[in-house]
């Protein structure tokens, strides 16, 4: 049964993950901190479905709750919980990266790489690691490319802008050392 978004309920046990995606997506769009723990919370409990294999679609649901752990940890003022979302960003990234690999579906992979890299980063912001900047800059290698050949540019300058962002706020916290 496919529900309508308005009247979705996550707890339902009718809901089917297709439908939590659809209505977790539109909380997203929000985008207050309300509608993304709200979305977060579906997410994670799409991964804990049973019928949801091993797969595309489950690394899909990886990459995006990744995501969205990301922001929500940029937009959490308290360092420690910060870091607790971006370490369950990163080890869902990671597992996406098992399925989304960049020879049989380079551009998913691409994607999660530069979400992971993203994780990097805003670790980065709050660590002050060369270890996080390494992660970084190894995430970004090679997801460029991808979007260059299949003709993404908007894409591409996402990863462009990651990249240069990265490199700023290095020479900005070496400047002040």
């Amino acid at each position: 049964m496919i529900w309508d978004l308005d009247e979705l309920d996550p707890e339902h046990t009718e809901a089917t993950p297709v439908s939590a995606v659809q209505y977790a997506r539109q909380l997203i769009e929000n985008g207050d901190g309300a509608s993304l723990a709200e979305a977060a919370a579906i997410y994670k409990s799409i991964l804990t479905d049973p019928t949801l294999q091993p797969g595309p679609y489950r690394a899909e649901i990886h990459n995006i709750y990744g995501s969205l752990l990301c922001l929500q940890a940029q937009n959490t003022s308290d360092s420690a919980t910060a870091l607790g979302l971006l370490d369950q960003a990163r080890t869902l990234l990671l597992s996406a990266l098992t399925v989304r690999q960049r020879r049989t579906m380079p551009e998913a992979w691409a994607t999660s790489s530069a979400n992971l890299a993203l994780v990097y980063i805003t670790r980065y912001v709050l660590t002050d690691s060369r270890l996080d900047v390494m992660h970084a800059h190894m995430a970004l290698d090679g997801t460029g490319d991808v979007f260059a050949a299949a003709g993404d540019q908007s894409s591409g300058a996402w990863v462009h802008s990651l990249h240069q962002y990265l490199i700023d706020l290095v020479e900005r916290r070496q400047a002040l050392r």
